[in-house]
């Protein structure tokens, strides 16, 4: 079985588009999993350690988690997140398969 990891924004502006964007990904996270796709979701692993690591080290995490999956998908307007533009940068390096998610 594959394994996903699904990239999106999860920084926003203020607190209320950060739950949008957990909330979002959540969503997705569930929608693939119905489709019986194994998916690593990194808004769902860290939605509640808020300020524990920064930034730099959230990445450094994600970048754990994204070298073990097999693809990834990538959420609308990832285009607009730093961390996003890392996860795609690292996946081209070393392969990954990159596909936009519309669900």
């Amino acid at each position: 079985m594959k394994l996903v990891y699904l990239s999106g924004p999860i920084t926003a502006k203020n607190e209320i588009k950060q739950y949008e964007n957990i909330i979002r990904a959540t969503e997705i996270c569930a929608k693939l999993r119905q489709m019986g796709i194994s998916v690593i979701c990194p808004h769902t692993s860290s939605m509640f350690h808020g300020t524990m690591l920064t930034h730099e080290e959230w990445i450094a995490h994600d970048i754990r988690q994204l070298f073990v999956c097999d693809k990834m998908y990538l959420m609308g307007n990832w285009e607009n997140s730093i961390g996003c533009k890392i996860e795609v940068k690292y996946a081209i390096e070393h392969k990954n398969t990159n596909r936009n998610c519309n669900l």
